[in-house]
């Protein structure tokens, strides 16, 4: 028998388990529940090249069943469909045969995968979806007692959606070893039994888009039907969630804070990107793997920083860089565009960065108090995008004072929260040691870097609540300390528990950043304060002939105080011209 290298439920399950670890069912169905918003058919995807083969096979591929597995070509939008055989192709039958993993092309030993050899010029991203014994929309579940490392029997009814085992796997252009850390999915939608006593401790890794790698090691967790995935923003705010009055906060932002789910499943839904959708510049998907990619070029494991693919939108990144969150410049100016001048209406900062995040704008005097020209601090925030992001400004200071006419010194602070991944479960009921989730310097080492964590909980009824409910000490300002409302969880398991039903019909967001380096521009504002108006608008003739020509003297005033530059002005033309 080779040895084994694959992707998919033996990653997730790895080791012996003890009592009480089970398996949780990969649920594979169209229908959506709020337990289930952003529902799919267990798709995964998958990077391959020429003379590369994929394998594929799960435990539902029973003979005289509904089950099915679809492969979709880069480029296309209609599947390969393989269905079961009598002779079990593309089925795992047993735990041994599921570690073991596939038989390697023409091999035996273990059980038989579907294959598909990239043929030319099809080298990308193939999508893998999985159908249970129910069919496509099936909604029945499974939940046997199998402890996740011993034997287990996939239920094979006729309206089961859940799947036991399921595996996608790479085989090298010899066909002599499997490639791994080239398989991941955008979201994995899970089914355990309905019992406190028994709990989930599957293993996923984490690769964000700015190249970092995260391992998340759910740790005693139950929340029945539950989904989970991981993005840029957790929960953001929605018409049915809107943000605080004068929080400076809009509908898309991230409200930093775990949320009560409603019974409608399209609010649910709207609750989050949708990770099944293409990324924004704005809203991005982190992809989870079961096994690593490499970053080392000359590995086989290597991915490309971009691929296209059967993918949304058609093309996707893959492995980047890490990009540490910087500032490359900072600029001001008012909201009539000229540079460094604030008026009534206030101004716009400009910052240039790589990095999409969270930034701070802090804007602060560089004078004495004792100087009239001095102002309290003002702290803008808000999420930005790779590239040059306008932060509006009303031109009030700390105390919601506008800024006095004049020459005002002052200096403008960016500083970004870099690397930002939030890991949301979605009604998960129970989560009693927490979940252990630590960033690693790389793929090839694997030494964990960080495992500082984050959240914010601001229910007060069901269940046992999570430690320092209190979220006023609630602390986002360092990196990797551990404050109030957060825990190093490589020294033990995060502290951010939940039992006894806390988190049922919740979205519960745990959250990690990096502190970039701040960037501090010194400027002066010239504050400028006018009342423009229009006095009066005069035409130079009352009639008119067809095709000619007609003028308007138009006189404008400003009572001041300031004089100003730039100011813009229009005119509406009357109807019928």
């Amino acid at each position: 028998m080779q040895d084994a290298c694959a992707d998919g439920s033996k990653d997730l399950y790895k080791g012996t388990a003890s009592a009480g670890q089970i398996r949780a069912s990969l649920r594979a169905s169209t229908s959506r529940s709020t337990s289930f918003p952003y529902a799919n058919l267990g798709t995964h995807y998958v990077y391959a090249k020429k003379g590369e083969r994929i394998t594929m096979a799960s435990s539902a591929m029973v003979n005289n069943t509904l089950a099915r597995i679809k492969l979709t070509k880069p480029g296309q939008t209609t599947p390969i469909t393989f269905v079961p055989t009598a002779a079990n192709t593309g089925r795992i039958t047993t735990r041994t045969t599921e570690v073991a993993g596939p038989n390697l092309f023409g091999a035996s030993g273990s059980y038989t995968p579907y294959y598909y050899e990239v043929l030319d010029g099809e080298d990308g991203i193939f999508k893998v979806e999985f159908v249970a014994t129910g069919g496509e929309s099936a909604t029945g579940v499974a939940r046997p007692i199998d402890i996740y490392s011993a034997n287990w029997t996939q239920d094979t009814g006729n309206t089961i959606s859940t799947i036991l085992a399921w595996d996608v796997s790479v085989i090298n252009t010899n066909n002599n070893a499997f490639v791994n850390g080239r398989v991941y999915t955008n979201v994995i939608n899970l089914d355990i039994n309905d019992n406190t006593a028994y709990s989930f401790h599957g293993i996923l890794h984490v690769l964000t888009k700015d190249g970092y790698f995260y391992k998340v090691s759910n740790n005693g967790n139950n929340g029945i039907s539950f989904t989970f995935f991981v993005n840029n923003k957790g929960f953001v705010y929605t018409n049915s969630n809107p943000p605080p009055e004068n929080s400076g906060s809009k509908l898309g932002d991230p409200t930093y804070q775990s949320i009560a789910l409603s019974t409608t499943v399209a609010t649910v839904a709207a609750a989050s990107k949708d990770p099944n959708a293409d990324d924004t510049p704005s809203d991005i998907t982190h992809k989870l793997f079961y096994t690593l990619p490499s970053t080392v070029s000359s590995n086989p494991n290597y991915l490309p920083p971009s691929s296209t693919g059967a993918v949304p939108g058609g093309s996707t990144w893959l492995l980047n860089l890490e990009t540490p969150p910087t500032i490359s410049s900072v600029e001001v100016s008012g909201v009539e565009g000229q540079p460094n001048q604030v008026s009534s209406k206030g101004g716009i900062i400009y910052y240039t960065s790589p990095s999409a995040g969270r930034y701070t704008v802090t804007i602060s005097s560089t004078v004495p108090t004792s100087n009239p020209n001095y102002f309290p601090t003002r702290v803008l925030s808000g999420s930005g995008v790779s590239g040059v992001n306008p932060v509006d400004w009303d031109g009030k200071d700390g105390v919601g004072n506008a800024l006095p006419p004049g020459s005002i010194p002052a200096n403008i602070t960016v500083q970004l929260q870099g690397a930002e991944v939030h890991f949301p479960f979605i009604d998960m009921e129970e989560n009693p040691n927490g979940t252990i989730i630590q960033r690693l310097n790389n793929p090839e080492s694997a030494t964990v870097t960080n495992s500082s964590v984050y959240w914010r909980d601001p229910f007060t009824t069901g269940g046992t609540a999570p430690p320092n409910l209190d979220r006023s000490q609630f602390n986002t300002t360092g990196a990797n300390p551990t404050p109030a409302g957060g825990s190093n969880s490589s020294v033990k398991a995060t502290a951010h528990t939940w039992s006894n039903n806390y988190g049922d019909t919740r979205g519960m967001d745990t959250w990690s950043f990096i502190l970039g380096e701040s960037f501090t521009k010194g400027t002066v504002f010239i504050v400028k304060q006018a009342n423009l108006e229009v006095t009066s608008i005069t035409p130079t003739s009352t009639s008119m002939t067809i095709g000619g020509n007609v003028s308007y003297n138009v006189v404008v005033k400003n009572a001041g105080p300031s004089d100003v530059t730039t100011a813009p002005f229009s005119f509406t033309v009357p109807a019928g011209f």
